[in-house]
Parts: C-alpha cells; sequence; structure tokens
C-alpha cells in the first residue's frame, strides 16, 4: 500500500467536504477509487460504475499519464503518487 493524493476538480468539492484534495492508502487506482466509497460516497459513485468502471466523463491521470493508457483501474500506485482527476468538456 502507498498513501497517495487525489486531487479533485472545483466542480466536486462539494462531494468531498470541499477539500480539495485527499490522501488515501492504496496499491492500485481501483484501491483508491474504492477507499472512497467509505467516506465520500457521493463522489465515489460520480467517479465509478456500480459496476466498479471509471464513467466516461472521467478521466483520471497519474503524473502526465491518462490510466487508460496504462493498465486502467489495475495501474499500481508508488508511494508519494498524485492521482488527477479531470471530468471531460464536451462541445466545441
Amino acid at each position: 500500500m502507498a498513501n497517495i493524493i487525489l486531487l479533485i476538480p472545483e466542480s466536486l468539492y462539494d462531494l468531498s467536504d470541499g477539500n480539495k484534495e485527499l490522501c488515501i492508502n492504496a496499491s492500485t487506482v481501483g484501491n483508491a477509487l474504492f477507499e472512497l466509497r467509505f467516506e465520500y460516497k457521493e463522489l465515489s459513485e460520480r467517479l465509478i460504475t456500480s459496476e466498479g468502471q471509471i464513467r466516461n466523463f472521467i478521466n483520471i491521470y497519474l503524473g502526465k499519464d491518462n490510466i487508460r493508457t496504462l493498465n486502467g483501474l489495475e495501474t499500481t500506485l508508488c508511494e508519494g503518487d498524485t492521482l488527477l482527476i479531470v471530468k471531460a468538456i464536451a462541445g466545441g
């Protein structure tokens, strides 16, 4: 398990009790998102489906890489990693 930081987009602050970032102990991205269910259930539900998949309009980055181009929810996390949640913007 690694202590990681999850950066929350401003539009979701209300679901994280106003926190801009959350410290989570997890070994994979999937573990990190699962841990959210215990303290921030609504935030978790906004990010992942009831089937445990990342919602289509949510992107999660580990460094510069979208986790979808890595190993998705199975992407391994290391001590001090930062995950950035980005809500996709439609239109043009």
